[in-house]
């Protein structure tokens, strides 16, 4: 039933009211009705089939995810996760990747650290119980015994400052590594120190040369001075031939020093690797020269502790130039 108001000239005059039977509107409505039932079962499946891809493409990334960081957990750093998705999920899975290959080096690294400490501190050791055998032989004359003392305290003195280096490393492993800052006068720190190695180097028939200007820093005199002397006595080492020059001053970026020599050098393959801990580029270069791969690494951190820059230039048979630069 529908219901027409009639209205002539603003004023109501009545209604019209027209009927039809139900058959009619349940003719239309049920189509409508079975369309309405479609497009909800569609609805549904699809719904579903959302769910399920959603399914896919998150959950079934996580659960790897999940079960490679279980994987790490346990040591098994063997892990494969699918990188090259450009979402949130791919950014995860190359952070679990690139960890993975940061705990496996860091694991080759110590496991490298820990077999090379051992030889050096096996070293010193093997030496000195075996003259410390020799010199309780009966009958030994006091020359001999005398010789062999020397390399036994020779060897302990190695083996003290080895430790000692090893301790430095650990404080400056534990942020426990400290330096104290005071007016100091590089100049005069670089010539006092120099002029100490100077018989010793000039003893092999190398020239020291030292020159430069007075310029003051604020540092630490002792573990700066290691510095030096780590520098110099690893241009001593491998200088046969020829000279080592010292220079110091200031630059516009603000005070340094550089040692620069003429001895064998590094090769490039080997520069970057210099100041990690036992490092040599040859393993000629430890015993035979004196030694541990400590030295440059020791002097990175004391020269990282003075907000300062150790800048390392060499090249195969072309000498080797160490610049020790501060910031104004």
């Amino acid at each position: 039933m529908t219901d027409s108001p009639i209205t002539i000239s603003g004023v109501h005059r009545g209604h019209v009211f027209m009927f039809a039977p139900e058959t009619l509107i349940q003719q239309v409505v049920d189509p409508l009705r079975q369309q309405f039932i479609q497009v909800r079962i569609i609805a549904v499946l699809l719904s579903l089939t959302t769910v399920v891809l959603c399914t896919r493409l998150i959950s079934r990334p996580l659960i790897k995810m999940e079960r490679a960081t279980a994987k790490l957990k346990e040591g098994n750093l063997d892990v494969d996760l699918p990188v090259n998705r450009s979402d949130e999920l791919g950014a995860l899975a190359r952070s679990i990747t690139q960890l993975a290959k940061d705990l496996d080096f860091l694991n080759r690294e110590r496991t490298e650290f820990l077999a090379n400490i051992s030889h050096e501190l096996r070293t010193p050791l093997t030496y000195m119980k075996g003259y410390a055998d020799i010199v309780h032989r009966p009958n030994l004359p006091e020359s001999e015994k005398t010789m062999y003392l020397s390399i036994i305290k020779e060897e302990s003195d190695h083996l003290s400052q080895l430790i000692e280096q090893l301790m430095l490393l650990a404080r400056s492993d534990t942020n426990a590594f400290s330096v104290e800052r005071v007016p100091l006068a590089l100049d005069q720190l670089i010539v006092s120190t120099t002029e100490k190695m100077r018989p010793a180097i000039e003893e092999k028939g190398v020239h020291l040369h030292v020159s430069g200007e007075p310029v003051e820093i604020a540092g630490d005199e002792i573990r700066l001075k290691q510095v030096l002397i780590n520098v110099l006595d690893n241009a001593k080492k491998y200088t046969a031939t020829g000279e080592i020059v010292v220079r110091y001053g200031r630059t516009k970026t603000g005070p340094y020093y550089q040692v620069r020599d003429t001895g064998s050098g590094i090769s490039q393959g080997s520069l970057p690797h210099v100041t990690k801990r036992l490092y040599r580029s040859e393993p000629s270069r430890s015993r035979s020269r004196g030694g541990s791969g400590l030295g440059l690494t020791i002097s990175f951190a004391i020269v990282q502790a003075h907000d300062a820059t150790l800048d390392i230039k060499s090249e195969k048979n072309a000498g080797t130039s160490v610049m020790n630069q501060w910031k104004v």
